[in-house]
């Protein structure tokens, strides 16, 4: 039996519904195949793409729209066919492709070609606009992606400074990858110090901060030192000094330029290595200075040099490192009460640690840290220090992780007891104006509270969780009240929210008793807990309170709690769990219900 083969038939090219939705709007486009989108872009991943007309579009040029593959899930991306001059035009990457759709923009899905037609025009009106000067300040709003398209140092530059208004000599030293500039050695020295980094003082050099009254834009970013100092000439002649006498032969000129955009402060720094020798015209190197001129040398004389060497400026972004800018970019402005506020938190288990660090993070800028044991690896599963701190001391570890973050806040640490820390300088208590204790212990409570009443501790909030993590408690403290008034002659709560009754866990070790609960429980309690201590700070609250978080419904049966009389119509047929209540702290003899 004789077999016919037969060549497979090739399956009919069927348009995409972009390529469709694309022809509709503007005729002529047409499909471009995935290797000349390779050649074009080969940065990116495109597989398929369309190129639109210049005429149907009223510009000099055609678009393409590229996507990396056809899905619900895809964005369309916009460029032209050739790869602009850098900062050529606002919103116009080095690689020709549009930056047009911020990430935080809302997109309907599925995508679909109406994307595509809508980012097109967004792009045609972005390129007229820039043909016109009409989005010209664009340049400021995005000055940090600008500044370094197309002449990036690869590395960042960090700052750590107190004025963005005055033109001086700032220190710098470089630390791995980055650069980090401060307003004095001193701060260059601390900073490394709290990075458990400690730099030498001959590895400090002197840098410039330049406050400029004008913006820059991508015409007057400098590429090599003669442009620079042309630039210091036009903008801040005040400042070439102080530029000319940070040189070091072998070592990079650092200048940090700023000006005011939006009512802040917007940077980008400046890298020039200033070398033993530069190319000379007959090609032959040149030495930058001879050796009768390596002593004193005169200001002209280095500033003709770096004119003719033309060294090759490389321009990085300044990543601000100061708490203002830091606290205030993830939570807003800060009241002068809260930055101001001087806490004290005894006990920095994973209630205390976490709640310092929530303070830290809220803007409280002076934290003192009392705690006498070490972390173990049986602490770590629920702390919010982890493996890398195992055999320090517990307040000493949370120091070293808050300095580190915040460079600029005073953190201090007494790893021992607190009454030990009294005892050694009875007026350990007398600066502090708000003292957290997270201990969880009875005895240390009680004493502390002994002496708050004889107003020898400022007002204090004890925090606590109950058994197995079903419920937390916050109790405000002042002068005028009690936590005898909360807690019964046992420490515990009179208003406990549940009853769990069998023993505590343990491990076969003496005294190594435990309590399986997820670190979410006290994570909640110490977010009420800041809460409760901001609310003291800004004087929304003034006399006794306590506050009480109760965990999910699900969380009390798997511990086989019971909701106590006082909670159960709270709960059952109020606001329900996983709440807030607070409630007035009153002497035993008057009662008053919580509010939520």
């Amino acid at each position: 039996m004789h077999e016919t083969v037969t060549e497979p038939i090739a399956p009919a090219v069927i348009p995409s519904p972009t390529f469709r939705f694309l022809v509709g709007r503007w005729p002529g486009t047409l499909e471009v195949d995935s290797a000349t989108l390779a050649r074009l872009y080969p940065g990116r991943r495109f597989s398929c793409g369309w190129r639109i007309p210049a005429t149907e579009l009223g510009l000099p040029e055609p678009l393409i729209v590229a996507l990396e593959r056809e899905h619900a899930f895809e964005v369309p991306r916009v460029a032209v066919g050739r790869r602009p001059e850098p900062c050529e035009m606002p919103h116009l990457e080095s690689d020709g492709v549009f930056c047009l759709l911020p990430s935080s923009t809302p997109v309907r899905l599925p995508v679909t070609g109406e994307l595509a037609v809508h980012l097109v025009e967004q792009a045609v009106r972005a390129y007229l606009d820039a043909q016109a000067g009409a989005n010209h300040r664009d340049y400021l709003d995005e000055f940090q992606t600008y500044w370094t398209l197309g002449n990036s140092a690869m590395r960042d530059v960090f700052a750590w400074l107190s004025d963005f208004t005055q033109t001086r000599t700032i220190y710098t030293a470089n630390m791995g990858k980055g650069v980090m500039v401060a307003d004095s050695a001193h701060g260059i020295e601390d900073w490394f110090k709290k990075r458990d980094s400690p730099v030498k003082r001959k590895d400090i050099r002197k840098a410039t901060f330049v406050r400029l009254r004008e913006p820059l834009y991508p015409d007057d970013y400098p590429s090599n030192s003669a442009e620079l100092l042309g630039l210091l000439h036009d903008r801040c002649p005040e400042a070439l000094e102080l530029v000319l006498s940070s040189i070091r032969l072998g070592e990079d000129m650092l200048i940090v330029w700023c000006f005011e955009h939006g009512g802040q402060p917007v940077m980008g720094a400046t890298l020039t290595p200033v070398l033993q020798r530069f190319p000379h015209p007959l090609n032959r190197g040149q030495a930058f200075l001879s050796g009768r001129n390596r002593v004193r040398v005169p200001m002209d004389l280095l500033q003709a040099r770096l004119v003719e060497a033309r060294f090759p400026t490389s321009r990085a972004t300044v990543v601000r490192a100061d708490s203002d800018f830091l606290v205030e970019r993830t939570t807003g402005k800060v009241d002068v009460a809260v930055r101001t506020l001087k806490v004290v938190v005894i006990g920095c288990g994973a209630l205390g640690a976490t709640t310092a660090l929530l303070l830290a993070q809220a803007g409280v800028r002076e934290l003192t840290l009392v705690d006498g044991d070490q972390l173990t690896y049986q602490n770590i599963g629920r702390h919010s220090l982890g493996a890398h701190y195992i055999g320090w001391n517990k307040a000493d570890a949370l120091r070293h992780e808050i300095s580190a973050r915040y460079v600029d806040y005073k953190v201090h640490a007494s790893p021992c007891r607190w009454q030990q820390a009294v005892r050694e300088n009875v007026r350990f208590f007398e600066h502090a104006d708000l003292v957290i204790s997270a201990t969880g212990d009875w005895l240390s409570e009680a004493e502390l509270n002994d002496l708050l009443e004889k107003g020898d501790v400022p007002p204090t909030i004890f925090t606590w969780l109950e058994r197995f993590g079903v419920a937390g408690h916050a109790t405000f403290v002042s002068a005028n009240a009690s936590l005898l008034w909360a807690l019964n002659e046992y420490g515990e709560a009179t208003r406990q929210v549940a009853k769990i009754t069998g023993d505590m866990l343990r491990e076969a070790a003496c005294g190594a008793f435990y309590q399986p609960f997820s670190s979410a429980a006290s994570v909640e309690v110490a977010a009420m807990t800041v809460r409760l201590a901001l609310a003291v700070a800004t004087g929304e609250i003034t006399t006794g309170q306590t506050w009480t978080w109760i965990g999910a419904y699900e969380n009390l049966l798997r511990a086989g709690a019971e909701i106590l009389p006082f909670w159960r119509p709270h709960v059952f047929d109020g606001d329900g769990f996983q709440k807030v209540y607070r409630n007035q702290l009153v002497s035993p003899s008057n009662e008053a219900g919580p509010v939520q």
